[in-house]
């Protein structure tokens, strides 16, 4: 007769086993298998490698062969989830397609209260977009180019060119760029 494997154990009893090993109810023959269980689950969440955590498990029972090992490791997975075997781009996803679902279904039943509703979990969900940062080595491949126009000329200056203008030239440059202008003129302008 073939004996029962420790996934095929009641949650509630590897939970009662787990948390007082000495008054559990799990048989005998599955305690070692449950020791090294959590042992690999321990390992794994200290070093998420798999390679490395059946090396240690091999180094803390020497009588354990590899294939043991890797099979304790898989089982400490299933069994003990961890942020290193969740998903989390998978599950992001899925609750946003889903969120967008329920905003569509809102609008198609023209129901603007659940509609706001799924927007505002929308938000939740997505966050804050973070900041980024200007990359210097950007703005250093691409040349700015200032188009000036006075008195309807247009002068073409890169940014380089500007910066090595004399303090009067700039001043010179932006008076001419901010004479006042007579009504007719801005009528004109409106017009246009």
């Amino acid at each position: 007769m073939s004996r029962a494997a420790l996934e095929d154990q009641n949650y509630e009893l590897i939970k009662s086993a787990v948390l007082d090993p000495d008054n559990t109810p799990l048989p005998d023959y599955l305690q070692p298998v449950l020791e090294r269980t959590i042992s690999a689950a321990k390992l794994l969440d200290k070093n998420p490698t798999q390679k490395h955590a059946v090396a240690i498990l091999q180094a803390k029972y020497p009588k354990l062969s590899r294939g043991q090992a890797y099979e304790d490791c898989k089982r400490a997975m299933r069994l003990f989830n961890s942020i290193h075997t969740f998903d989390f781009d998978y599950w992001q996803h899925w609750l946003l397609q889903d969120i967008s679902e329920m905003i569509q279904k809102a609008k198609d039943q023209n129901n603007l209260k659940a509609w706001a509703m799924g927007h505002k979990n929308l938000m939740q969900a997505m966050g804050e977009r973070p900041e980024t940062q200007i990359d210097p080595k950007l703005i250093e491949k691409h040349q700015n180019v200032f188009a000036i126009q006075v008195n309807n000329q247009t002068i073409n200056i890169d940014q380089k060119t500007l910066e090595k203008l004399p303090a009067e030239a700039k001043q010179a440059l932006t008076a001419l760029m901010n004479q006042p202008i007579d009504d007719a003129r801005a009528e004109e302008i409106f017009n246009s």
